[in-house]
């Protein structure tokens, strides 16, 4: 039996490359808000995996998505943190330190 993977953030960089590298080992599910990240980055393995768009900023839907799945990888954030951490601070720290709490 495969292991059962959430992906967080995997149609960003990293997060699509884990997509690639795991997609035919274990079954995978995409949780992203394509915020940052992009569809196409994940578009050749989207007929193999299941792809769910949502935010870490809801608890809720996090408890949803992560019923049955044995691990999650963790790769969302707000990346232009310098540009943006000064000008939407609140915004950046409710993504990157909220969020991953949420995730926790």
């Amino acid at each position: 039996m495969k292991d059962k993977i959430v992906i967080i953030g995997g149609a960003g960089f990293i997060g699509s490359h884990l997509v690639e590298e795991l997609h035919d080992k274990a079954e995978v599910k995409v949780i992203d808000d394509l915020s940052t990240g992009k569809l196409e980055n994940i578009q050749p393995w989207l007929n193999k995996i299941k792809f769910v768009r949502g935010s870490i900023r809801d608890l809720e839907f996090l408890k949803k998505e992560f019923q049955g799945y044995d691990y999650v990888l963790h790769h969302a954030a707000s990346v232009e943190v310098v540009a943006h951490s000064f000008e939407k601070i609140l915004d950046t720290n409710d993504i990157n330190v909220d969020g991953t709490l949420k995730v926790l």
